[in-house]
């Protein structure tokens, strides 16, 4: 048997190429922007809401909290129910019944009730991303699949984008409430919309069925997965993920801080400043996989040459700090590019080597979630050193997660080197 390789093609199902790689690039976009229209309206809609109910401010970051880790937590669950139910149910349930609970969301407020509702939404918010990713992986071309799933990172920040517009329309008419309402709406349109175009493009030949023969699962034996999965290899790259995880999720939450506390950088600097990080993340991953064939599409090598790059950043920023704070910026923010263009190699190149085996949803799962806890984890670190002013502490801790990153991915690499 041919082992399975980021490299190998899908079966050619009816329909143009070109055409069907648009169709499923555009409707899995679509509702991966309505997935984080969801995930980020409270936080976008929290400054509003504040002002209202100063009070709450406690309670809307448990809500956020709750949130994050039922999302994690579901990322994990859902990805693996993903192996065998198809995409198509799985978007439209998740998207219409967090859109659903978004818009009741107002009606319930903060309290107990509010939290249980909102940790809930974040559970079904989860079915997305790991059936999309497999949607992509298992019914367009090697090439196709990693420009589409690199895209949705573009998607999820558009997600983001329209949140952000929406509080700024909330912030004028001086009603939030509203606001949820038709971030909700948004979200079960497309959920609405989502059904019978799938439908329509397994009807058409477009999306193969959600079987066992037609995904080709029944080339890869168990014992085979098996030894795919419980090598060095292997978990060498799941701490890549989590690594990854904690500078691409827990250290952007602190960047804002950082240039404000330890920079000196003003409120209103702080905020132009890291407006930019959107689309330094863009820059990152579209630039990570337009450099792979310089690695010879070998996405262990280049986390290798980013997490170096990034670990000679940080040491940038751990040695010269508020000295020469232009430098400081501008490593900072390339080696969060770096750690953007990694994460692309890990969800949008490496989980495509798991398609012969029927698994991708589970994968893409299992790598969101474990990227999640790390980020969550690394979090309380980051948090105490900063309540103690540590700051050159907390600098050094991301330069050693760039460099353990990096031993990971060589061992990464090199444990594939010997098994080809």
């Amino acid at each position: 048997m041919q082992k399975p390789t980021a490299g190998t093609k899908n079966p050619t199902f009816s329909g143009e190429p070109r055409k069907k790689n648009l169709t499923i690039g555009s409707l899995c976009f679509l509702v991966y922007t309505a997935c984080y229209i969801g995930k980020n309206i409270l936080g976008s809609l929290m400054p509003a809401m504040l002002e209202e109910m100063p009070e709450s401010a406690e309670a809307l970051g448990t809500m956020t909290s709750v949130f994050l880790l039922t999302y994690g937590i579901g990322q994990l669950i859902n990805g693996l129910v993903g192996n065998f139910l198809p995409a198509k149910w799985m978007v439209f349930l998740g998207l219409s019944v967090s859109g659903g609970l978004i818009m009741l969301l107002p009606t319930v407020g903060t309290g107990p009730l509010g939290c249980v509702l909102f940790g809930v939404c974040g559970f079904f918010a989860s079915m997305l991303y790991g059936p999309i990713s497999a949607m992509i992986g298992e019914n367009t071309d090697d090439r196709a699949a990693k420009a589409i799933l690199t895209a949705l990172t573009v998607a999820s920040i558009l997600g983001s984008l329209v949140t952000y517009l929406l509080a700024f329309f909330a912030a004028i008419a001086g009603a939030w409430r509203p606001f949820f309402f038709l971030a909700g709406a948004i979200m079960f349109a497309i959920a609405v919309a989502w059904l019978p175009v799938c439908t329509h493009l397994e009807r058409a030949g477009m999306i193969r069925p959600h079987d066992k023969k037609a995904r080709g699962r029944e080339n890869a034996p168990k014992k085979e997965l098996k030894g795919a999965l419980f090598t060095v290899g292997f978990f060498s790259m799941v701490a890549v993920t989590m690594l990854n995880g904690i500078i691409r999720n827990a250290t952007s939450l602190w960047v804002p801080t950082f240039l404000s506390v330890s920079l000196g950088f003003s409120a209103a600097e702080t905020s132009l400043i890291s407006s930019i990080l959107p689309v330094i993340s863009i820059a990152g991953t579209f630039l990570s996989l337009a450099i792979l064939p310089v690695f010879r599409h070998d996405e262990k090598a280049e986390c290798l040459a980013l997490f170096l790059f990034a670990a000679a950043c940080f040491a940038i920023v751990f040695f010269v700090g508020e000295s020469v704070r232009i430098l400081t910026l501008t490593a900072l923010f390339l080696a969060m590019a770096a750690m953007y263009g990694a994460c692309n190699m890990i969800f949008s190149v490496y989980v495509l080597r798991f398609r012969d085996y029927g698994i991708i949803s589970g994968m893409s799962g299992f790598l969101d979630f474990a990227s999640y806890m790390s980020a969550s984890l690394a979090s309380f670190l980051f948090s105490a050193l900063s309540g103690a002013g540590m700051w050159s502490g907390i600098v050094l801790a991301w330069t050693l997660s760039c460099a353990a990153g990096a031993v990971f991915s060589l061992t990464a690499k090199i444990h594939a080197k010997k098994k080809s």
